[in-house]
């Protein structure tokens, strides 16, 4: 009996084993997290209130470039002409919206400058650094709204060629190249059968292997053998 039980364990935690790897193999991983770090690039240039004539600013390798044109209307948060203005990478924002990555991000200072019309921003990004289920031509321009409290998406124009994005700015904030939500795979379901057939494969070994133990153990123990019946007589001893 003793002997049925421990076997009735083994089986007991090989189906435990066998059911925890089906369940495993049933559960894809989650997608990997991206994460990317913007080569660092600034520039500074005096502005007027009003420009008289267009201004083409650009940063090192052009990573970064800016167009405006003449006529625009300048001022700073406080209504004031703008002394100078700064690009510069950063990795200080709020966190993205669900499923999305910001491979890049950009102060535009001074904070809350105003332009009108909008200038014209062209940043420059790795396309090395987007997702593999992300088309380059995907690509956004998002800003966070510190009102609202919420991120605000620009279309911005993506240049597959020279792998740039294009869009216009009408007041100073951080920017950021986002992409699109990537929404990972669901997890399959787990067919009942896989759980089921197990279960009830191990129930059935471990009933036939406690009978048969347990018919061998009672079999064993009631068995009255003809030479416990019939002791062997003794021989005559010759003398």
């Amino acid at each position: 009996m003793v002997k049925a039980i421990k076997l009735s364990g083994i089986v007991i935690v090989l189906t435990l084993l066998l059911i925890t790897l089906t369940a495993c193999n049933g559960t894809p991983t989650p997608a990997s997290t991206h994460s990317f770090k913007p080569a660092s690039v600034s520039l500074d240039v005096p502005l007027s209130a009003v420009l008289l004539h267009d201004i083409d600013l650009a940063s090192d390798s052009d990573a970064i470039t800016v167009h405006i044109t003449g006529g625009t209307i300048a001022l700073d948060n406080d209504g004031r002409s703008i002394g100078e203005i700064g690009i510069a990478t950063t990795y200080s924002y709020p966190a993205p919206d669900d499923y999305r990555h910001i491979l890049y991000a950009f102060d535009f200072s001074p904070a809350g400058a105003t332009f009108s019309p909008g200038i014209q921003v062209t940043l420059k990004y790795d396309p090395a650094a987007i997702p593999s289920d992300i088309r380059e031509s995907q690509l956004v321009i998002a800003f966070y709204d510190l009102v609202s409290g919420e991120w605000q998406y620009i279309n911005g124009a993506v240049n597959l060629y020279s792998h740039t994005i294009t869009f216009t700015a009408n007041h100073f904030t951080t920017f950021t190249i986002q992409t699109p939500p990537v929404i990972p795979p669901a997890p399959e379901p787990i067919e009942t059968w896989v759980i089921v057939v197990p279960v009830v494969a191990a129930v059935l070994i471990i009933l036939c292997i406690s009978l048969f133990l347990y018919s061998r153990y009672k079999k064993h123990s009631h068995q009255v053998s003809d030479e416990d019946l019939y002791p062997p007589e003794d021989e005559d001893e010759e003398f």
